[in-house]
């Protein structure tokens, strides 16, 4: 905690020196001046697209956070893996994959949702329908080769669709009711999450992680 706190401050520090805002253009400044918190929750909530978007954010993060942070556990118990083991096999094969799936699906979202934004959703849904099957893996007997290249897949995948989340936010709102829009989507996916975790533990008592 020291540590990250530390190096935040830095961050904090060098971002407040480097980082400065682009102007923007007169309209988009007369646009967004007049548009408090409330006239902006006011468009949003007046945009069902947004709707859309957020609730699979939401239920997405749902499911990934309960399996992110159970998954080590799960090879502790199912394979006899020792803490280090476990925690290394739980978390390496989701994070690595995402880290190239993210960065992947940005690229090709761009190339193929630049001119098309409404690529962007078919995209997103075709990654995370082709995912989804991977899971699966669970349902077969344990099998340790068989279950982390199950992983690594589905979270490359999913990775790649969600890729799309954030552009696709941006092709639908005017930049001043952006960081409005994305503040609500964050707060819904960190909601859903914790809630997430806490209902798998309790299922854990009662009826196991698998």
């Amino acid at each position: 905690f020291v540590l990250l706190g530390v190096a935040g401050f830095v961050l904090a520090a060098l971002a407040a020196w480097v980082v400065r805002d682009s102007g923007a253009p007169a309209a988009r400044k007369a646009e967004g001046a007049s548009s408090g918190v409330m006239e902006s929750l006011r468009i949003l909530g007046r945009t069902p697209s947004y709707y859309l978007i957020v609730t699979q954010a939401v239920l997405t993060s749902g499911g990934v956070w309960m399996f992110w942070n159970w998954l080590p556990l799960f090879y502790q118990e199912t394979f006899h893996m020792s803490l280090t083991g476990a925690g290394f096999s739980g978390t390496f094969m989701l994070q690595a994959s995402a880290c190239v799936g993210i960065v992947l699906g940005g690229y090709f979202s761009d190339r193929v949702g630049s001119a098309q934004p409404q690529r962007r959703a078919r995209v997103m849904a075709l990654c995370y329908l082709a995912s989804a099957p991977m899971l699966l893996s669970f349902v077969a007997p344990p099998n340790y080769a068989l279950v982390s290249t199950c992983i690594f897949l589905f979270s490359l995948i999913r990775t790649f669709g969600q890729a799309n989340e954030n552009p696709m936010l941006c092709d639908l709102l005017p930049p001043h009711l952006r960081s409005t829009g994305f503040g609500l989507m964050l707060t819904g996916n960190v909601l859903a999450g914790s809630v997430s975790i806490f209902i798998a533990g309790y299922l854990k008592g009662i009826r196991g992680l698998g």
